[in-house]
């Protein structure tokens, strides 16, 4: 991931943080996770609240694509 791609969904996360946009966000992993952006921890990282794992620490260098959630996409 380049400097301009983590400075890019740093500008998503505060933007769905701050308009408590539900949101889904998908890991370098392959996993993912859906939920909201609760506040920001420190630069490049952020408390997320997921619906199934709860609270959790998202760190942006390892988001590969975030967006707002739709309810029954990819089903």
């Amino acid at each position: 991931m380049t400097n301009d791609d983590e400075e890019r969904i740093n500008e998503k996360l505060e933007f769905f943080m701050e308009e408590q946009i539900k949101v889904h966000v998908k890991l370098v992993d392959k996993t993912f996770l859906n939920g909201y952006i609760m506040k920001k921890v420190r630069d490049g990282c952020y408390w997320f609240q997921d619906k199934k794992l709860n609270g959790v620490y998202l760190f942006s260098k390892d988001i590969y694509e975030v967006k707002e959630y739709t309810e029954g996409v990819g089903k």
